[in-house]
């Protein structure tokens, strides 16, 4: 993820990662508590480090809806 760096820019980067982290959560909806981040690099790097831990998430929901869908 490109950083735009210099005088003027701090608030658009935190803005940007206060967005996207926002937009990240609200689609996840992870079981576990997320970190705040404060920077665009550190959202890069949580983002690249849950997709994982949050697919097995969303496969384990989908399989206990289906139990519970079946009886």
């Amino acid at each position: 993820m490109r950083v735009v760096h210099g005088a003027g820019f701090e608030e658009l980067n935190r803005s940007l990662t206060a967005y996207i982290q926002h937009l990240v959560l609200s689609r996840a909806k992870p079981m576990e508590p997320v970190p705040t981040v404060t920077t665009l690099q550190e959202l890069a790097m949580l983002i690249s480090e849950k997709p994982g831990i949050w697919a097995r998430q969303w496969e384990q929901e989908g399989i206990q809806k289906g139990r519970k869908e079946g009886m």
